[in-house]
């Protein structure tokens, strides 16, 4: 959120346009630092959200350890996404999907 943030318009177009989402795991954090050099802030906010919308954890991170510390709350949101529990199924039918469900 730091590049796309700090970086307005011109940090989401780059990011978007030169390095497909497969590399983001590797651009972002380099993208990131480069960042940080040139703008000073006081500390970054971790937050995860469960498949409910519901807040599970907020950290306040310092600009030293943010970048080896997202780690932490990324392996948490992940844990808490939505997944199946097949090895292989031959056939799924979603009657609804998406983020923004309305019930």
């Amino acid at each position: 959120m730091m590049v796309i943030g700090m970086g307005k318009i011109d940090g989401t177009t780059i990011m978007h346009a030169d390095h497909g989402m497969s590399r983001f795991p590797d651009v972002l954090p380099r993208a990131a630092t480069a960042l940080m050099v040139h703008i000073p802030f006081l500390f970054g906010n971790g937050l995860v959200e469960d498949g409910y919308d519901h807040t599970t954890m907020v950290e306040a991170i310092l600009p030293t350890r943010l970048i080896e510390r997202e780690l932490g709350p990324q392996a948490e949101a992940k844990q808490q996404m939505a997944r199946l529990y097949f090895d292989t199924i031959d056939v799924l039918i979603i009657d609804t999907m998406g983020k923004e469900i309305m019930t």
